[in-house]
């Protein structure tokens, strides 16, 4: 590393939990952004400034008006330009040691292929749950990992998916319902949640990028010492949702009823666990209620019909969570 790289990451670098290693793992990280809405926004600023090394950009939409209320990459100025054109610009702007390529195209199953061929992550920030499980499912299909994020009304969500290893969105839904009357623009969606769950997903992708780069831990694990025991969580929990929305959001009567609950982040303060864990969401579908500043867990057991077609990945099996 450069002297300039050095300093820009000097934060991460005196991380137990990074260092050198993990930093050089995340700046060779290639990542697909799918959607540069009011998610792909937030997610597109934290994984540029942490070094992600190349950064596929995909949304084929202009910049609107109606965007700026939640969409931080865009300014007045950039209204009825390419969203992929002025992403792209403010990321060189924000780090230019990485690469950035920008793909101003419509997702669709004979689409996505190739537009994933050379990536580690795809990262589904996408309105409709239709289009949401088009990427999904080829995404799957092509092995690749996939961190899922959603926003409408006052409630988000987040999940990491790895295929035939991990719990699928199929396992969460009894029917998929592409009704494009459940979007922002029908039901509205609360600005600062976009930035809450927009970093949630680049926390998953930071994480999955030094697992796939076997990143060891710098902390030492004893099994048997007190200290190794994941410490209690200060957060507290209620009962699952019924629907994957709630409040200002429609109901959505696709979402299959959690079979339990989890406190938020078991292991959060741990860093033996940033490691071993592949992701402290997988198998669980993280639902933010910014109207009621509560989290839920909703867990369920893989595998659905969808998940056992799917080929074995290359990745090791993930660790239970207690």
């Amino acid at each position: 590393m450069n002297e300039a790289t050095l300093e820009r990451h000097a934060r991460h670098l005196v991380l137990p939990q990074l260092g050198e290693v993990g930093v050089s793992a995340i700046a060779s990280g290639r990542v697909l952004v799918a959607g540069l809405g009011g998610l792909g926004s937030a997610v597109t600023y934290y994984l540029a400034t942490a070094g992600v090394g190349t950064l596929y950009l995909a949304d084929f939409d202009k910049v609107s008006l109606s965007n700026l209320q939640r969409q931080i990459l865009y300014t007045m100025n950039d209204i009825d330009r390419l969203k992929t054109r002025q992403a792209t610009a403010v990321v060189r702007k924000l780090n230019p040691e990485i690469i950035t390529i920008p793909l101003a195209v419509k997702l669709n199953a004979a689409t996505v292929p190739d537009l994933t061929r050379n990536v580690d992550i795809v990262v589904d920030c996408l309105d409709a749950l239709g289009d949401k499980i088009m990427l999904h499912d080829a995404v799957l299909r092509a092995g690749k990992w996939f961190v899922h994020g959603s926003a409408l009304g006052m409630t988000g969500q987040v999940t990491t998916i790895i295929p035939s290893k991990s719990t699928c969105l199929r396992c969460f839904f009894d029917t998929i319902d592409s009704d494009e009357r459940r979007s922002c623009a029908a039901h509205g969606v609360f600005a600062p949640l976009c930035g809450m769950i927009g970093s949630f997903l680049a926390s998953e992708v930071l994480k999955a990028l030094l697992i796939l780069r076997r990143v060891p831990s710098t902390i030492p694990t004893d099994s048997n010492s007190k200290d190794s025991s994941p410490p209690k969580s200060n957060f507290t929990h209620s009962s699952p949702p019924k629907s994957n929305f709630k409040d200002s959001s429609p109901k959505d009567s696709n979402l299959k009823n959690a079979t339990s609950t989890a406190a938020l982040f078991p292991h959060d303060n741990n860093p033996n666990t940033l490691h071993t864990n592949t992701s402290l969401l997988t198998n669980q579908l993280l639902t933010l209620d910014a109207a009621k500043n509560r989290f839920h867990i909703l867990k369920r057991s893989p595998f659905c019909s969808f998940c056992k077609t799917l080929a074995p990945s290359n990745v090791p099996p993930i660790p239970a969570i207690n």
